[in-house]
């Protein structure tokens, strides 16, 4: 029996595509690599370190609401009543969620909050 050789890896196909491609659609590929992915990620990032994880995450649920707004405004798009009622929900919920107010935190047998004990750092 011959022994099956794995497929080379998929860089050295995608660097000869790129390479070969078209230049407006290698520039897509580029834009969508930078734009979306990336600055998406460092807009989260930054998000999370001054937001509370709550705040933060409920902000993702306005993702679809802005996909829409885009879609009509750049594309002329018209979205119909059920995806302008996701559209209100969605709103609606990350409204609700940073509209309810933070219970303070339970004091504790020592008399003091526990935002107020030292915290151990992880390494």
């Amino acid at each position: 029996m011959g022994r099956h050789r794995a497929p080379p890896p998929l860089a050295p196909g995608a660097v000869h595509t790129a390479l070969s491609a078209p230049a407006d659609a290698t520039l897509a590929a580029v834009y969508l690599g930078v734009l979306p992915s990336a600055a998406g990620f460092v807009v989260w990032g930054y998000a999370v370190a001054r937001l509370t994880v709550t705040a933060a995450t409920a902000a993702l649920y306005l993702i679809p609401v802005v996909a829409l707004a885009v879609a009509g405004v750049r594309l002329g798009e018209r979205p119909r009543p059920v995806e302008l009622l996701g559209g209100l929900i969605g709103i609606a919920g990350v409204a609700l969620v940073n509209r309810r107010p933070r219970p303070e935190p339970a004091e504790t047998a020592a008399g003091t909050s526990p935002r107020a004990l030292p915290t151990r750092r992880r390494s």
